[in-house]
């Protein structure tokens, strides 16, 4: 018995089978985060008390990106921009809106100050992680 396919159902097999053989592993292989990605991974919830946790799902979906803080200007918790600014500039950064120097009141300030140290410890674990792999940068 042999199945009529159209168009679209040819290219949806042909992407597939391209997916399949690729693997996930090889489509992240160059350290690259896709607008796909950076979808995926805005809908994703951020948990303060796991950033670690938050590390390994936003890798999961090939989001490389460092977190930024807003102040008086951007900050990068957990990098030094003298020796980290190159690889910050090749994967990027996402910002946290709301946070600022701006404070409201005193919870917006506990906020701010949580969403510091995450921010911190996030960046820790992706420099760690493109650290390993900087030889595929």
């Amino acid at each position: 018995m042999m199945l009529k396919c159209g168009r679209r159902h040819y290219a949806l097999l042909l992407f597939a089978m391209y997916s399949l053989q690729a693997g996930a592993e090889e489509m992240c292989a160059d350290l690259y985060t896709s607008e796909e990605a950076i979808l995926k991974t805005y809908m994703l919830p951020i948990n303060l008390e796991d950033p670690k946790g938050d590390f390994d799902k936003r890798i999961a979906h090939c989001d490389y990106r460092f977190i930024s803080v807003n102040g008086l200007y951007l900050q990068y918790p957990g990098l030094k921009l003298s020796k980290d600014k190159e690889l910050l500039d090749k994967v990027g950064h996402r910002s946290i809106e709301g946070t600022s120097d701006a404070l409201e009141n005193e919870e917006h300030a506990d906020l701010v100050i949580k969403f510091g140290e995450y921010a911190e410890s996030y960046n820790k674990c992706m420099l760690s992680f493109l650290g390993k792999g900087q030889s595929n940068i």
